[in-house]
């Protein structure tokens, strides 16, 4: 299902842990979604996905942008900077910056959505997920 090569995620991978987060990964080593990659961070320990689809070519797998969601508890206006590549990304139904997915382990549930769901960031590249994560850290 992931459209995301793998260098391109390896890249990820490298970035989130030179930031402290650490990489959530099934007892065989293998990712624990299809959709998302899974990192746990800061001292609660809250849980931080990155889409390996949306944002990512269906043909090469390179990203335009990648969609990082957080747990709405942990969401810090103050990190976004269109400048830097680190936008608010509302979901484009609602209007409303929640996204759901089953995924979202430890996410709360809404009345609207019906499954865990977060915040999410839109970043514009490594340089500017580096960017966010330090951000998300400094707080």
């Amino acid at each position: 299902m992931a459209n995301m090569n793998s260098s391109t995620r390896q890249r990820i991978v490298d970035i989130c842990t030179k930031q402290g987060f650490i990489v959530q990964l099934k007892a065989d080593g293998s990712d624990n979604y299809d959709k998302n990659l899974m990192f746990s961070w800061g001292k609660n320990r809250s849980n931080v996905f990155i889409d390996r689809v949306t944002g990512i070519s269906k043909s090469s797998g390179d990203l335009s942008y990648l969609k990082v969601a957080v747990h709405p508890d942990y969401f810090i206006e103050e990190v976004i900077n269109p400048a830097a590549g680190v936008e608010n990304y509302p979901n484009r139904r609602t209007g409303i910056n929640l996204h759901a997915s089953s995924n979202y382990i430890g996410f709360p549930y809404f009345e609207r959505t019906n499954e865990p769901s977060g915040k999410c960031y839109k970043v514009n590249g490594l340089i500017a997920l580096e960017k966010l994560l330090v951000g998300l850290q400094s707080f």
